[in-house]
């Protein structure tokens, strides 16, 4: 398969970046141009924001930079600077208001062809990435993280928004996931998601940086432009897998158990009476009786 990327011919009214400079150098870290981020509205918030934002107040947090998701009614994710260490000890680079849900980051580019199966469409983690991507022609979602899909354990309902059937679509994780058995889990477990609804899954292999260092997609196309090598023919270059490629064979082991207790979770039955109650009939009903050699018998419908 080969990508044919499109042009977004809507023009862009000039209007004033609210970018903090260490915003606006992590955001050129990812080859996006001042257009594009006017166009998705991103911008740097104030310090006394943070809080009405994420709704407390982060830890030796000096600045965020603020990713709106496009058709969602204010939800935002917010990068913090500098990130820092939760309860865990794990990292904490994004965070986004408890209680907010699980949303698609979807730009202009990629929400105009949603309906349409016979275009491609690309899948990747992070908003920057789905952002470069579409600023190079590539129709492309980002998830907030490889996880970032379900709510309660069900997918999302954003997903049945898409026109699957019959279309090539197109994971990109980055560099490491090849090597971590649970980031691959959730590669595999999305892309049978997709699959389940239709569409003809791959997953692009995406080479690390020369000394071995993560790369996602936008550091791959950045890297590859400043080589001189244009979007189509980066994209076209990468390496794309099936999902029934040996490299998924433990990951799919493991999905078969794991869709097996998500559907075991998904609706617990109900008890007998909460049953009766629910058809209207539980006053009207009666369980039969029998008298047998001594023993009382009771038979419930």
């Amino acid at each position: 398969m080969t990508w044919e990327l499109m042009e977004d011919t809507k023009a862009t009214p000039t209007v004033p970046l609210v970018l903090h400079p260490e915003h606006f150098v992590d955001l050129q870290r990812s080859g996006l141009l001042p257009d594009t981020l006017r166009e998705l509205g991103i911008y740097s918030a104030r310090p006394s924001d943070i809080p009405k934002l994420v709704g407390f107040d982060p830890p030796a947090i000096h600045s965020a930079l603020i990713f709106p998701y496009p058709g969602e009614d204010g939800f935002c994710r917010v990068k913090v600077f500098p990130s820092f260490k939760d309860k865990n000890d794990h990292a904490v680079k994004y965070l986004q208001k408890s209680g907010s849900g699980v949303h698609l980051y979807i730009p202009p580019l990629a929400a105009k062809v949603l309906s349409n199966p016979t275009i491609p469409l690309a899948w990747t983690e992070g908003e920057k990435k789905a952002a470069k991507a579409c600023q190079e022609g590539l129709p492309c979602v980002g998830l907030g993280g490889l996880w970032n899909w379900l709510e309660d354990e069900r997918p999302i309902v954003k997903l049945d928004e898409v026109a699957h059937v019959e279309r090539e679509e197109v994971i990109f994780p980055d560099s490491d996931v090849w090597s971590w058995p649970d980031l691959l889990r959730a590669v595999y477990a999305f892309g049978k998601e997709l699959e389940a609804r239709g569409a003809k899954i791959s997953a692009a292999i995406i080479p690390p940086g020369p000394q071995g260092e993560k790369r996602g997609l936008d550091d791959y196309l950045v890297a590859c432009e400043q080589e001189g090598v244009k979007a189509q023919e980066a994209l076209v270059n990468l390496k794309r897998v099936p999902l029934k490629h040996l490299a998924f064979s433990q990951a799919a082991g493991w999905w078969k158990e794991w869709i097996k207790r998500r559907e075991m979770k998904a609706e617990p039955p109900p008890d007998v009476m909460k049953l009766l109650e629910r058809v209207g009939q539980a006053r009207k009903l009666h369980p039969a009786q029998d008298f047998v050699d001594g023993v009382l018998f009771y038979g419930v419908l």
